[in-house]
């Protein structure tokens, strides 16, 4: 039926093209529906009619927001707003475009604006409860019974209710699941998708994935739902479901991005790497602009490498989000990569202009310098991100620092913080128990190891299959250490853990094929170079350890001169003498898991 509906109002707004009411109802049974090709068309010729009509402006930013043209997005939700200063959707859209772009904190003034108009708004709440929960519960908390205090109607309230409390109390929860089910036919197309996706990481899930199946029988033209759905088959068995899914969306929506980014992970997901990369090189070149699309290969796990694109695509997408951290990350890195240590030093520099608010953005900052050599722009962006680490992102970067400062104690209680603000952080036991070990907690170690082994965490896995051949039960533990593996390893963290894995099993030549392969695509990545020496200390020798020494002292030394100071590199003798560094082994396995469930943390949800 939706998808009839749509075509029917697209025939009546081109029967009657000077007829803007016709256009506007065409562009929000769209949008609301994740059209975006449609929602375009007809919310570019209702602007054309009415260049300052307000509701067109708000439905036009949503389109551009999904698009990921976040500069464009955000002018034209300001552009709205100084026309309807007190709009509570104005206020929330733009506030969701300032936290993909990073900026959580003018993010959150200005969806705590929204709710002060009205406080019952559900994209204002779910958008709001998403930002604070892992900052401060009790607030988010107290939002949503706001919410539904003054909107009892709204399934997206209840179900933002249900997500903050599922764990804390289940009989309430399931009386705020129950409305949220019964209440979802009343709802906005894009309020139903919305509301799903927080009910759908619970309990709950596989009732939710069947109600997403109904919805979808009854409206067919939804596309949020749709590919919403097909990407809880990522990784299952049930990939044939997926691609049925991407087929009914493509259909009448071939290019929206919400489609062949859900293709894009069904290639990945069903082990196409050759589609996956031909998709995904042909996507650059359609919408080259989009910063998102050029750190998919690093945030799903495309078998791309950084050439895949240009210096210039990711200079000119910097050019259209200058506050985007993430893109002049990965810019540094591919400068990095290319040896251009230069450039990526002027780029680094380049950051410390920008005026930024969240504490994200100035941990990165941060690393980058550090990485760079940058001792004092380090420590600058450091000290201004510590007094803003509230979120669970922030926290998981000071999390990051601590490990590189050694920082052990103050480690500790910034993870154990995480794991208590937020349940589904299980993973960061597994930062728990390593740094426990350092401390010499040895029992509260082992505890979090097994917590963090259950959860997936290669440097967990590790730990306990050492612990098992030490008992005795060698075929079990190398099975454990085998089922970790990465296929086909992209980035450099996964390179580092499969060559731990391999070192663990004793497969030297693999273990060292995987850290040399780390060091070339990050010439900088220290753990890498820790990981190298000691593995040609103990298998190579001296002659290896001089090999090995002759690359990373040369890198050093280049980097020191660009820098312009001085530092002791060590010779093949001092380190053979030395030997492996058990200590500081230790720091860099902590210092790679936590860079590893960085990698993991999801984005601002919207």
């Amino acid at each position: 039926m939706g998808v009839y509906q749509l075509k029917q109002l697209l025939a009546n707004a081109e029967n009657d093209p000077s007829n803007i009411d016709k256009w506007i109802e065409l562009g929000e049974y769209a949008i609301g529906r994740y059209v975006t090709s449609y929602a375009r068309i007809a919310l570019e010729n209702a602007l054309k009619l009415d260049p300052n009509n307000v509701r067109v402006l708000d439905s036009f930013g949503k389109v551009l927001n999904r698009d990921r043209h976040l500069t464009e997005a955000a002018q034209i939700y300001q552009r709205a707003i100084d026309l309807d200063s007190e709009n509570p959707s104005l206020l929330t859209g733009l506030a969701v475009v300032r936290g993909h772009q990073m900026n959580s904190q003018l993010a959150l003034d200005l969806v705590g604006k929204a709710l002060q108009i009205d406080p019952g708004f559900p994209w204002a709440v779910h958008v709001f409860c998403n930002l604070m929960k892992s900052q401060s519960g009790p607030e988010a908390l107290s939002i949503a019974e706001r919410g539904i205090e003054s909107n009892p109607q709204s399934a997206l309230n209840w179900a933002v209710l249900f997500s903050l409390i599922e764990n804390t109390d289940s009989d309430r929860a399931k009386k705020a699941y129950e409305n949220a089910i019964s209440l979802l036919n009343q709802e906005t197309p894009d309020n139903i998708r919305r509301a799903l996706g927080v009910l759908s990481d619970s309990e709950y899930s596989r009732d939710i994935v069947q109600k997403m199946e109904e919805i979808i029988l009854e409206d067919d033209a939804n596309l949020g739902v749709i590919c919403f759905l097909a990407m809880r088959y990522v990784n299952t068995d049930n990939l044939a479901r997926m691609k049925e899914l991407i087929d009914i969306a493509s259909a009448y929506d071939p290019e929206n991005q919400l489609v062949t980014n859900s293709l894009l992970l069904y290639y990945i997901s069903s082990k196409q790497p050759m589609k996956a990369v031909m998709l995904k090189t042909q996507l650059q070149e359609e919408r080259g602009e989009d910063p998102i699309l050029k750190l998919l290969d690093m945030t799903s796990g495309t078998p791309t490498t950084r050439e895949s694109y240009t210096l210039d695509e990711l200079r000119d997408a910097i050019s259209r989000n200058p506050e985007h951290i993430k893109l002049r990350e990965t810019l540094v890195n591919t400068l990095i990569s290319n040896g251009d240590f230069e450039a990526a030093y002027q780029a680094v520099s380049d950051m410390d202009e920008l005026k930024l608010e969240d504490a994200v953005s100035h941990f990165m900052i941060a690393e980058l310098a550090e990485k760079m050599g940058m001792q004092e722009m380090a420590d600058k962006h450091a000290t201004l991100a510590r007094n803003k680490a509230i979120t669970i992102q922030s926290r998981a970067h000071l999390a990051s620092w601590c490990s590189r400062e050694n920082d052990y104690s103050q480690l500790e209680e910034v993870t154990l913080g995480i794991l208590k603000s937020d349940p589904r952080m299980r993973k960061w036991h597994a930062v728990l128990g390593r740094t426990r070990l350092i401390l010499g907690n040895y029992e509260g170690a082992i505890e979090s190891f097994r917590i963090g082994a259950k959860e997936g965490v290669v440097d967990s896995v590790i730990y306990l299959a050492n612990e098992f051949k030490n008992q005795g039960s060698t075929t079990e533990a190398n099975k454990m250490l085998e089922n970790c593996l990465v296929d086909s390893p992209t980035t450099t963290n996964q390179l580092i853990g499969n060559a731990r894995i391999y070192m663990s099993l004793g497969r030297w030549f693999n273990a060292r094929e995987c850290l040399e392969q780390a060091v070339e695509k990050d010439p900088l990545q220290v753990v890498g170079w820790k990981l190298l020496v000691a593995l040609s200390i103990n298998q190579g020798g001296k002659e290896q350890v001089e090999k090995v020494l002759t690359q990373y002292n040369d890198i050093m030394g280049t980097l020191a001169n660009l820098i312009g100071i001085s530092i002791e590199l060590e010779t093949a003798d001092d380190v053979m003498k030395r030997g492996v560094d058990k200590s500081e082994l230790q720091g860099a396995f902590l210092e790679q898991v936590v860079n590893d469930l960085i990698e993991e943390l999801p984005e601002n949800e919207s």
